[in-house]
């Protein structure tokens, strides 16, 4: 039988990073637990400061990323905004120092939304099955993921259980394929496909990003709506139909 140990790590830090022209004072003190299957961790930790941007509801923000190094094999990460240092997520995860990837279980908190992921890494990509629970313990987001294609069919839930939307996901955040959203009645709201652009280099940036001006780029990739899109209402009756 294999045990199973939880240990509480307490840290404090404060860093001064810069992040889009902001100087940004973060102090850490929460805690954060490390679920170790094999052995009880003893290692010290080694921490570093790194800035981010994502891009969410069309715009860019910048985060800090605060990078603890528990041992070998495990790290945890947490994410802040940058614009009011609030945290977003904690992050504990597997490590494959030899390879340089995440590679095995991982947890995600996220303390605004008060949501839980688990699931698992392989070779760096999520692999498998991937859950997110909100504070009710209902499952809200079901992921299926296959770490050689870098896809994830994803499925959003209503609080009543019904699906919510239907897409794929490639990488970290581009659609591919099929997308469908519903009413809360069961009833199709908005339905298209997507297609991804990949392989996006300094001598054609230029010219994608000026042909999809609101379709952000993100790891030499961009993901544009094709073909024929529409929305209807919550009766089921046709309300827009648009072709790209």
């Amino acid at each position: 039988m294999r045990l199973k140990f939880f240990t509480v790590l307490f840290v404090t830090i404060v860093g001064y990073v810069k992040s889009q022209g902001l100087k940004v004072m973060i102090k850490d003190t929460s805690s954060f637990f490390i679920l170790d299957t094999c052995r009880i961790i003893n290692a010290e930790i080694g921490v570093s400061i790194n800035t981010r941007t994502i891009y969410i509801n069309n715009k860019y923000l910048p985060e800090i990323v605060v990078l603890y190094t528990i041992s070998d094999s495990i790290r945890v990460y947490k994410v802040f905004r940058a614009s009011d240092d609030v945290l977003l997520s904690i992050n504990t995860y597997w490590y494959r120092k030899d390879k340089q990837v995440m590679d095995g279980p991982f947890y995600m908190f996220a303390p605004e939304t008060k949501c839980k992921t688990t699931g698992q890494y392989k070779m760096g990509n999520l692999n498998g099955i991937i859950n997110t629970l909100n504070d009710s313990n209902k499952l809200v987001i079901k992921q299926q993921c296959n770490y050689k294609t870098e896809e994830c069919l994803t499925t959003e839930f209503y609080e009543n259980g019904k699906i919510k939307k239907q897409y794929t996901m490639y990488g970290d955040a581009q659609m591919i394929g099929k997308y469908e959203e519903y009413y809360d009645n069961g009833k199709i709201k908005e339905q298209g496909q997507y297609v991804l652009i990949k392989n996006i280099t300094d001598s054609n940036r230029v010219e994608i990003l000026e042909k999809y001006k609101h379709s952000p780029i993100i790891n030499g990739a961009v993901s544009i709506k094709t073909g024929i899109w529409t929305q209807f209402d919550e009766k089921g009756d046709l309300i827009k139909s648009t072709e790209y």
